[in-house]
């Protein structure tokens, strides 16, 4: 069997930098996150054994967390951005705070505020990211990819279109022909982002030779589950596992050769382990 390592892996750049922000500040007191900082289980333990704690969420709205956080400790906001005005609740309650949103999420909200809202955002509802689009930004029209349809629109004209950073190249084709059904020719003003682009390109060449993708990553990961997507699309088998552990407990004999990825919130390490298990098989 052969496997090929589809490059890059390991985590993305704003994931470094939300675990950088997260650990730097743990050194000096406690931190409570609001919510996941990253889409993966094991990442979340390394982070509490260095005594971050993720207060869970249970859907969309994140405020109620702020009430379990002790008053003077220090709030974390994930990478995947979140409402603002939950910044002055914080305060309100004697909280303080930290931004780990990845740069390039906030630079879709700015864009979109810059706007003012006169765009239509192509996202998954209920995922962090476009909670945090929608909420501070309360674009025209809101494409759904998980329902597939517009979730609501508002009167145009619109100046354009931007989609959630961890989508793949279909979901926002399909959702900019949607709202172009409703409000005309628009540009996309911002897509994928450059990590995102860069995986999802390389993961469609390695499935040019590979039989079968495995994916590394959470359940919970929107973009690991848009790599395993592409593999479903080509007509390729694919699987979704978080490490290991999990990885041990495929069987793959009837596969010539294996495509193994990441999604941008698991482990260089994670992933290097894994290849060298599939390389002795």
């Amino acid at each position: 069997m052969k496997t090929i390592l589809v490059q890059p892996y390991g985590y993305c750049f704003g994931v470094l930098r939300a675990q950088r922000i997260a650990l730097q500040e743990a050194e000096k007191e406690p931190i409570y996150c609001l919510g996941s900082l990253v889409h993966n289980e094991s990442a979340i333990e390394e982070l509490a054994r260095h005594g971050i704690k993720t207060l869970k969420e249970k859907g969309p709205n994140l405020a109620p967390l702020l009430s379990l956080a002790p008053k003077g400790s220090t709030i974390l906001f994930s990478a995947h951005g979140h409402d603002r005005t939950l910044e002055k609740e914080a305060t309100s309650r004697g909280l303080f705070y930290l931004d780990a949103t990845c740069p390039y999420v906030q630079a879709n909200i700015e864009l979109g505020l810059n706007h003012q809202g006169k765009v239509a955002y192509i996202g998954s509802k209920g995922h962090a990211e476009a909670e945090a689009f929608l909420a501070n930004v309360h674009p025209a029209a809101f494409y759904d990819v998980k329902a597939e349809r517009i979730d609501y629109a508002k009167p145009g004209p619109l100046e354009g279109i931007i989609a959630q950073t961890t989508l793949d190249e279909e979901d926002i084709e399909f959702g900019k022909i949607a709202i172009e059904k409703e409000y005309g020719s628009l540009p996309l003003l911002a897509g994928r982002c450059p990590a995102t682009k860069k995986r999802q390109e390389a993961v469609e060449s390695a499935l040019q030779e590979a039989d079968c993708l495995i994916v590394l990553g959470s359940k919970t990961s929107s973009n690991s589950a848009r790599l395993l997507s592409l593999a479903k699309k080509k007509g390729k088998a694919g699987y979704l596992v978080l490490d290991l552990s999990e990885l041990r407990t495929l069987d793959l004999s009837a596969y010539a050769t294996i495509a193994l990825c990441s999604g941008a919130s698991t482990a260089k390490e994670e992933v290097e382990r894994c290849y060298a298990y599939l390389s002795s098989c």
